[in-house]
């Protein structure tokens, strides 16, 4: 029984071979989200842990990556304000691609901690988007 093509149900999901075919990027984005962000809490912990600036910067890379997987997901129908949400996880992942970046040149300062509050920012603004409308009594 062929697989369901997560964007189109009812459409059977196309077969992809490893010499050619087309890539599916969205679907490998989709099944790498939660994964490259718990192995990006993982790899915060050993940098609180050990120090480290490329440790650091690794960790901020790798949780750009589960943010980009959770992009290709589709929005829950719940959502209060889609376009919040998606607006939200694109600053953090813009800022967390930033602060990777500038982890990884050493270019510790002022920037590094504006990225940082951008990535929070992000995220509340991700949850915000995100919440449920309250039921009307």
């Amino acid at each position: 029984m062929p697989l369901e093509h997560p964007d189109n149900p009812g459409e059977p999901e196309p077969q992809v071979s490893a010499s050619r075919g087309p890539c599916h990027l969205g679907s490998l984005m989709r099944r790498l989200a939660v994964p490259a962000t718990l192995v990006a809490v993982l790899i915060f912990v050993l940098a609180s842990l050990r120090g480290g600036h490329f440790l650091y910067a690794a960790s901020l890379l790798t949780f750009a990556v589960g943010l980009a997987g959770f992009l290709t997901l589709p929005v829950p129908r719940a959502a209060r304000w889609p376009r919040l949400f998606r607006l939200g996880l694109i600053l953090a992942l813009a800022a967390a691609l930033a602060d990777g970046f500038l982890d990884l040149v050493n270019a510790i300062g002022t920037a590094t901690n504006i990225t940082t509050i951008g990535i929070f920012v992000g995220l509340a603004l991700a949850l915000i988007g995100r919440s449920h409308p309250r039921a009307r009594s």
